[in-house]
């Protein structure tokens, strides 16, 4: 209750302060692209409950067991000549099974309802100046090479600003820098500082080139990417980068010590049509531990990740896609493929988006029973305005 009215508090501020741009939106339903940690209604080949025994036992083979949840996104943005940001206020029930609620994997835990509130504010008392706070600053300040357009988002190595404390300068030349402070832990260890640094330089609105320092105080947890992305064609991506620290997150299967991420994408506008690759590929079987130190993954394999997606719009209101992305690891016999189409919708009467479709996933993982279709589920989630002011 605390941070809606905060954010009500936030809005009501922003309104007083003059804000040019105003928006809330809210979207309900089940689909973890979007509102919730998992898919609304989901089928796992066996109960989740991750022991031993259904991973090994045939008999669970052809069994799949349901569970469903629900999710609320309740998020607000907004601009002015001083001020903008962005506030989210997340919500969602526990997972609900064939056995009632979900009991936490057989912890004794048990599931309870998530509510958690993510954002940022930036003051920009001059044009090219920017200070700002948050945890969570989203895709607000990315560089330019690191998009994903298949995934049509930024792997946390391509964010220049991630949390906390930051402080963003442009030269009018089309360069961004930026610094962040975000500590997790006593200032008295270096590893817990978290300094990022960034810079992104766009040359001539033709060609863009730029690099991420994350945590530079840490030898364990130091992150870096360089990058670069042609702009000079209307409606293509084309980027291409080197990360150091590639660590496991959404965007990768497993972490990687060196890693190459490339991507290609174009959108035919009379057409609407579009088609987009990702690649994300390790450069060895290297990977930097928790500790910090370089180990060998035992089977020798390789970290690899493509992802395509194909969009079309069938009508102004319709829109059909499939995405498909195998995670698999080079030289090793571990595989995950998933195949996902959906359909998004634009309701009549600005009554906002409504999206659904089916999330497939296949495995093949030696020494399980895990061959084949592992779980599917379905997606479903409806996006509207509620406050739009321009």
């Amino acid at each position: 209750m605390k941070k809606i009215l905060g954010m009500i508090a936030a809005g009501a501020l922003c309104y007083a302060a003059g804000a040019q741009t105003m928006t809330l939106t809210n979207t309900f339903g089940g689909d973890y692209d979007d509102v919730a940690t998992s898919d609304m209604i989901t089928f796992s080949r066996f109960d989740d409950k991750g022991t031993d025994e259904d991973l090994k036992n045939p008999a669970d083979d052809d069994v799949f067991s349901p569970s469903a949840i629900a999710g609320d996104r309740l998020q607000f943005d907004f601009v002015s000549a001083k001020f903008d940001g962005r506030l989210r206020l997340r919500l969602q029930t526990p997972a609900l099974g064939s056995g009632g609620w979900n009991t936490g994997g057989g912890n004794g835990k048990g599931d309870a309802p998530l509510i958690y509130f993510q954002g940022y504010a930036r003051f920009i008392p001059v044009e090219y100046v920017a200070f700002g706070f948050g945890n969570q600053y989203f895709l607000k300040t990315t560089l330019g090479g690191a998009y994903l357009p298949a995934a049509a988002d930024v792997p946390a190595w391509g964010r220049m600003i991630r949390s906390g404390l930051s402080v963003t300068g442009k030269i009018p030349v089309g360069l961004t820098l930026t610094g962040s402070f975000s500590p997790t832990g006593k200032l008295d260890n270096m590893d817990n500082l978290g300094f990022d640094f960034g810079i992104d330089w766009l040359i001539a609105n033709a060609v863009s080139i730029g690099a991420t320092f994350q945590n530079v105080t840490s030898e364990k947890a130091f992150t870096s990417g360089v990058f670069a992305g042609l702009k000079a064609v209307d409606n293509l991506t084309l980027n291409a980068g080197f990360v150091w620290n590639a660590a496991e997150n959404d965007f990768f299967y497993k972490s990687s010590k060196t890693a190459l991420q490339f991507s290609a994408g174009y959108t035919f506008v009379d057409a609407g049509f579009g088609l987009y690759l990702d690649l994300i590929s390790g450069l060895s079987n290297e990977y930097i531990n928790s500790d910090g130190d370089t180990e060998e993954y035992t089977d020798d394999g390789v970290p690899f990740q493509a992802m395509v997606r194909a969009t079309v719009n069938v009508t102004e209101a319709i829109s059909l896609s499939l995405e498909s992305i195998v995670k698999s690891m080079l030289g090793a016999e571990d595989t995950v493929v998933q195949a996902y189409p959906y359909i998004k919708y634009k309701l009549p009467h600005n009554f906002g988006t409504f999206k659904a479709g089916v999330r497939l996933n296949f495995q093949d993982q030696p020494g399980t029973e895990m061959d084949g279709l592992k779980s599917f589920s379905f997606p479903i989630s409806w996006e509207y305005k509620i406050i739009s002011k321009k």
